[in-house]
């Protein structure tokens, strides 16, 4: 469910949103990935402030993936790329068969490797 902050103007954070987006547009148009690692303390904007950078790349032309970490101390590590990837895979349409094939691999993957009895697998 997305808040009134959501719509509102990204206030004293230009500078910053501006440094993330050159950092990851400047690897990605020379034909690599990027990634983004952002930390801090809890309320001080982090996924307010990755929102409008990857509405930003997204603008751009870019593939942005997203997933969200659980707070609970059984989660998987892998929670973020799995539901990443499980989302990436939803939007897929069918003219990207190619890709969608590549997606549903790698969740396959996922799924045979955490498939052991305690559910943590190789991965």
């Amino acid at each position: 469910m997305a808040s009134d902050v959501d719509g509102a103007p990204l206030v004293g954070r230009a500078d910053l949103v501006a440094a993330v987006r050159s950092a990851l547009l400047d690897d990605v148009t020379q034909g690599n990935t990027a990634a983004v690692f952002l930390t801090g303390e809890s309320g001080v904007g982090k996924t307010r402030l990755l929102r409008e950078v990857g509405a930003r790349l997204r603008d751009g032309g870019a593939l942005v993936l997203t997933g969200t970490c659980l707070d609970i101390g059984d989660a998987s590590p892998l929670h973020p790329l799995l539901q990443a990837l499980r989302r990436f895979d939803a939007e897929l349409t069918t003219s990207h068969a190619r890709t969608s094939s590549a997606v549903r691999g790698l969740l396959q993957m996922f799924a045979d490797e955490t498939a052991g009895p305690d559910g943590a697998g190789a991965l």
